[in-house]
């Protein structure tokens, strides 16, 4: 009976049915990609055995009084834990790695990322073996590779015990001990091969130094059920006793602390987090409360159509109750056709979600198969979501249905009922929210990408010069690349063009008294600033004829001057703190943004090299077309440094990756907006054509005695923009106050200007009048006389 019902209902009122199906198929397939993905996102590093009791050792360190975290710490920290404590059951150490070349039969491979580890790295992390076991580090020359490096070496010949030749390495030999299956996806570690650590750099094992070059990632596995952070104030403690202070007294403000593993991937930015898989914490952030607010709309949707259901429904149910017919009964009824109908969405949105898979899975970064799509927690919280709207979506029309009274149904001229209009006003604040949310993070990214940041960064490509190449080879490279015809200078560096420099100790005169500071540095050539066109505001450039300029000249940014109380720095003294020579400052540069636009420019030394080494990086800027240059800067990479794989980057593109997190938040926000905004828009249409069909007798009496087809339609209309008004008030209140504590957490940000807003509201009101249109000509242009008749 119940669904004989429900089915002549349903093909009686097609379009209402069709527009409930298209909001909530909408609605669960947005939300089964947000379900996914949030269920990645927290599964990271939780495969390690007994992953609880595993945690990274991070640092607390002092620059400047300013307390920083680090995601590294120095190398004898690992072995005082072991010692010190029966709480560390084991640690292992593992350094920042990086690209290598490697020879195998003549023919030349490429490692993207290789790693040094201690032996014992297998016992604190969990790796799977296909060949060998966790003993493969405990030899010196030992190597461990991963599944695909190893095939791509090797091919289908087995690897265990081949010799491998690192060519960039003095053509070092290392041989094949173990091959282990390519790191999860959800791994914040990631490393295509492993090799035993050199840890001789720290000549004393049980003191600390606390260096920015010899630091590492350290892992421990601890006891089970140890408190962390308990064990964290007796382990600084202890660390005290080890400190190698330094003359500033910096070290004593040297701390660790203790990270969960599975809390390493979304947890806090940390400086040297080089070469992990970093979470956005932020897109996280911005999912959950899409997801939220998608099953609200999603509900309110829903429930609204209901609503708009009743007109047809009323005289109906009251003829059932009129012929015995119980309230658990209606109830039911209401129940049923709400879950025949959420059914039905989540089976079409499952099926959407499986041919949209490849195209979902690259814009999210993760992989959207059925096995991850069907994991057990995902289904269980599908179901739960689904539940939990079908409950909340039938719960209102349910009551509705059964405790109206039957001959008062029968006669009943109730527009919208004060839970409609509530209901109403809700999906209306939040679609305005998403909307001026969406238009804030826009014009804040905006500012990122096009903001002057001191530098031009179009048209540079910076290559990596190998190190057993860069004291024969380096000079040569730039000069060869330097005769290109589409190449207008290039410079080598230290360090990368867009990247945090580290820092050093610097004896500087502050306010009349000489100070020790740690200032970010950085080592370039004399063509740097010409490359990369940086202005110099004051005094000169490194010169090529000084034999001094190496070890006495410095030039510094505009912050550092204003910092160190220098209103005109040319000549003031300067010195590197580990240098007896005294130099002096001899030019001063606009300031330009090293890193990105989420921190505030810091005070930066640039120095030539002080010894003969000159630099791992090559910045060129390109003149012209750079597909057609950069073809021939790898060609004269290859001629130069044979045998050598060139490894290059388009410093345009590494820059903006740096907003990639706030990039990818945003084009979830703005489908997100859209999908919210179409669902609002379907919901004010139907409810508009239900209260036109109640109010049309109205307006046929108002045409008879002179209303005209405008002051008609603005009846209509003028209903929800009421509703629409007090909505804007709302939504756009919660998104200033949102957006305002988001903003500061930037150096440079918009600001939050009343057009934004109003743009906000104008888009609100847009929707209002497109959704409620129809109904609006319709009740302004129907024929008076046919209405009061048939009404």
């Amino acid at each position: 009976m119940y669904l004989k019902t429900l089915f002549r209902h349903l093909m009686k009122q097609k379009l209402n049915f069709i527009f409930k199906l298209i909001g909530l198929t909408t609605a669960l397939f947005c939300l089964l990609i947000i379900t996914v993905y949030l269920a990645f996102q927290f599964s990271f590093d939780k495969f390690h055995d007994d992953y609880k009791n595993v945690c990274r050792v991070n640092s607390i360190r002092a620059e400047n009084e300013v307390l920083k975290q680090y995601a590294t710490v120095p190398l004898a920290v690992g072995p005082i834990l072991m010692e010190s404590f029966q709480q560390v059951i084991s640690f292992a150490r593992i350094d920042l790695g990086g690209s290598v070349s490697v020879n195998y039969n003549g023919q030349q491979h490429e490692i993207a990322k290789m790693v040094g580890a201690d032996s014992s790295v297998f016992n604190v992390l969990t790796f799977q073996f296909i060949h060998g076991d966790k003993h493969a580090l405990e030899r010196p020359g030992s190597l461990v590779l991963t599944e695909t490096i190893a095939k791509a070496i090797f091919g289908d010949v087995d690897p265990m015990h081949k010799l491998i030749t690192f060519t960039e390495q003095a053509n070092a030999i290392y041989e094949v001990t173990a091959v282990i299956a390519d790191l999860p996806e959800n791994s914040h570690l990631y490393a295509h091969a492993f090799r035993q650590l050199d840890a001789q750099s720290t000549p004393d094992a049980n003191k600390i130094e606390v260096s920015w070059d010899g630091s590492v990632f350290l892992y421990v596995r601890l006891a089970a059920n140890e408190n962390m952070t308990t064990l964290a104030t007796n382990v600084s403690k202890v660390m005290r006793n080890h400190h190698d202070e330094n003359a500033d007294g910096a070290d004593s403000k040297f701390g660790i602390f203790f990270q969960p593993i599975a809390d390493v991937y979304l947890g806090p930015s940390m400086s040297m987090n080089f070469f992990m898989k970093v979470g956005n914490p932020l897109f996280v952030k911005v999912f959950l409360i899409l997801g939220i607010f998608l099953i609200i709309v999603s509900v309110i949707n829903y429930t609204i159509l209901s609503i708009a259901d009743f007109e047809s429904r009323m005289k109906e149910i009251s003829v059932r109750k009129i012929m015995g017919a119980s309230r658990q009964q209606i109830s039911l009824q209401a129940i049923i056709e709400t879950t025949f109908i959420s059914g039905l969405s989540l089976i079409i949105a499952t099926i959407l979600l499986y041919i949209l898979s490849p195209t979902i899975s690259t814009l999210t970064e993760v992989a959207f198969t059925l096995d991850t799509i069907f994991q057990r927690q995902n289904v269980l919280l599908i179901l739960s979501m689904v539940a939990l709207l079908i409950v909340t979506s039938s719960a209102y029309p349910a009551f509705k249905l059964s405790s109206q009274r039957p001959l008062a149904d029968i006669v009943s001229n109730e527009l919208l009922s004060r839970t409609g209009k509530a209901l109403l006003t809700v999906q209306f604040s939040i679609s305005i929210f998403c909307i001026c949310v969406t238009m804030v993070v826009g014009k804040q990214l905006n500012l990122f990408k096009h903001s002057d940041i001191g530098y031009d960064r179009s048209n540079l490509v910076q290559l990596d010069i190998p190190d057993t190449h860069i004291m024969d080879k380096a000079m040569a490279l730039k000069n060869e690349i330097d005769k290109l015809a589409g190449v207008s200078s290039s410079s080598i560096t230290h360090y990368p063009v867009v990247s945090p420099y580290f820092k050093d100790r610097y004896d500087v005169e502050v306010n009349g008294e000489k100070t020790t500071r740690l200032i970010n540095e950085v080592f370039v050539d004399y063509d740097y600033f010409k490359t990369l066109n940086i202005t110099l505001l004051s005094g000169r450039n490194f010169n090529i004829t000084s034999l001094s300029d190496p070890t006495t000249a410095y030039i510094i940014n505009e912050t550092a001057a204003k910092e160190f109380g220098w209103n005109d720095p040319i000549g003031k003294k300067i010195k590197y703190h580990d240098n007896r020579v005294e130099g002096y400052v001899i030019g001063l540069v606009k300031d330009y943004n090293i890193m990105s636009l989420h921190d505030p420019i810091e005070p930066l030394v640039i120095r030539l090299p002080y010894d003969e080494w000159p630099g791992q990086r090559l910045v060129v800027r390109v003149i012209g077309d750079m597909k057609q240059v950069i073809p021939k800067i790898l060609s004269i990479y290859q001629s130069v440094i044979p045998g050598s794989i060139p490894s290059y980057s388009i410093v345009d593109d590494v820059y903006n990756s740096n907003y990639r997190r706030e990039s990818k938040a945003f084009e979830s926000m703005k489908v997100a907006a859209i999908v919210i905004a179409l669902i609002s828009i379907v919901g004010i249409f139907s409810i508009s054509i239900y209260i036109s069909g109640r109010r049309m007798k109205e307006y046929g009496i108002r045409k008879i005695l002179g209303a005209t087809i405008t002051r008609i339609a603005g009846l209509q209309t003028l209903y929800f923009v009421r509703i629409a008004f007090v909505s804007m008030i709302i939504g756009l209140s919660l998104s200033y106050w949102l957006m305002n504590d988001w903003l500061s957490e930037y150096a440079y940000r918009i600001s939050l200007d009343a057009t934004l807003f109003l743009q906000s509201a104008f888009l609100l009101f847009a929707m209002v009048f497109v959704a409620s249109g129809y109904s609006a000509w319709r009740a302004g242009t129907m024929d008076p006389l046919k209405v009061i008749k048939t009404n």
